[in-house]
């Protein structure tokens, strides 16, 4: 004896029925997968004017959809999208947006908002939390740019500090250059051989030029070489300066003509340099 009614109008429904069923409970995932999913975070801190921080959204949508992100306009806020990163996980999009958001005034009147829209041209608004932007100094609501009149300042006196150091450099080089041409002179000359012989006579020595320097023409206003000490001493009477000048020559003299090895009187000697040194520097005038 068989059992049920396969060929009955109660059980083709009841088959109906049952196909119905299995195909909503296979739909039902594939439905509830095609929607899309946003999520969001906003970072919830004071700002700093000029300094940007960053709004995340992710969204999550089947891979035959297409969404995209668009940050609306805000007189105080600069928004942005800094980067975008999508990856497809078992014919799913997920989507990661990162928004640049930089306040640009002391006080955010506008919330931030981005745009969300499909293909079909079906848009959401997320909107994120108020701005409020964190004052380094003082309750003031304007942007003053003090380093505008600072920079504008320099810019003015940089030619005049430039044509003063210029003026500063090339004084300086004429001081030097007359310095360079006064140690040349005759006289500086003179002095410097004066000072070099007192050294060398504290040391127990007599330079070769010894004898030329004591009877220049520079010391005595004349020709002294064809002189002998005595004339000169003469000649110098009311200058006594000049006369330890002749003595120091009339011991050189006797020196030289008692031979190399004979003595001499040191003390004489460099008084007479000292009184050369001290007579260089003074104008001379011919001595008869």
């Amino acid at each position: 004896m068989r059992t049920g009614c396969p060929r009955s109008i109660g059980c083709k429904i009841g088959s109906g029925m049952k196909a119905i069923l299995q195909i909503l409970f296979i739909l039902i995932p594939v439905v509830a997968s095609a929607e899309l999913q946003v999520k969001h975070f906003f970072p919830d801190k004071d700002g700093l004017l000029g300094h940007p921080f960053f709004w995340t959204i992710e969204l999550r949508y089947p891979v035959w959809e297409a969404y995209e992100v668009k940050p609306s306009s805000c007189a105080d806020l600069q928004i942005r999208i800094a980067d975008r990163n999508a990856t497809e996980i078992a014919g799913e999009m997920r989507v990661v947006y990162r928004l640049k958001v930089i306040p640009v005034a002391l006080k955010v009147n506008c919330a931030p908002t981005a745009l969300v829209s499909d293909r079909r041209g079906q848009s959401m608004v997320l909107t994120g939390k108020p701005v409020f932007v964190h004052f380094i100094s003082g309750d003031s609501e304007e942007i003053k740019f003090a380093t505008a009149k600072w920079q504008s300042q320099v810019k003015k006196h940089r030619p005049v500090l430039l044509y003063a150091l210029l003026a500063l450099f090339l004084v300086g080089q004429i001081i030097l250059l007359i310095r360079r041409l006064y140690a040349r002179t005759p006289k500086q000359a003179l002095l410097r051989d004066l000072r070099k012989a007192v050294v060398e006579v504290q040391r127990n020595r007599l330079p070769v030029q010894i004898w030329r320097l004591l009877r220049t023409e520079l010391l005595w206003g004349f020709p002294a070489e064809a002189h002998t000490p005595a004339e000169l001493k003469r000649s110098a009477i009311q200058d006594p300066a000049m006369q330890r000048v002749a003595d120091a020559l009339h011991v050189l003299e006797m020196r030289r003509y008692s031979g190399l090895e004979a003595s001499w009187d040191k003390q004489i000697v460099e008084r007479g340099l000292n009184a050369a040194i001290s007579r260089a520097g003074k104008p001379t005038g011919k001595t008869t």
